[in-house]
């Protein structure tokens, strides 16, 4: 597998440099107003260019209801969801 061009980052979401990811990964991170503004920052990205938002556990749901991503495959529960955006 060629992983060279591929840079995983952990970090606090609320602080982090979303302007060069293209794939953001949410592992039951947090709710409330935390993922809003989280969702607020990656609605920001996907304005400027595509992006995907994968997502495990309780926060899949509210990403979801997000009008500006779209589900790649079904939603399962129990599984990885994956997001695209549609905005760029």
């Amino acid at each position: 597998m060629k992983l060279d061009r591929v840079a995983f980052f952990e970090q606090d979401a609320r602080v982090a440099d979303l302007s060069t990811g293209t794939v953001f990964y949410l592992y039951t991170p947090f709710g409330g107003p935390i993922l809003r503004a989280v969702l607020d920052a990656l609605r920001a990205q996907a304005s400027q260019r595509p992006i995907r938002v994968c997502s495990y556990g309780p926060c899949t749901s509210a990403i979801g209801g997000e009008a500006w991503l779209v589900p790649t495959a079904p939603v399962e529960p129990g599984r990885i969801a994956a997001f695209a955006s549609i905005l760029a």
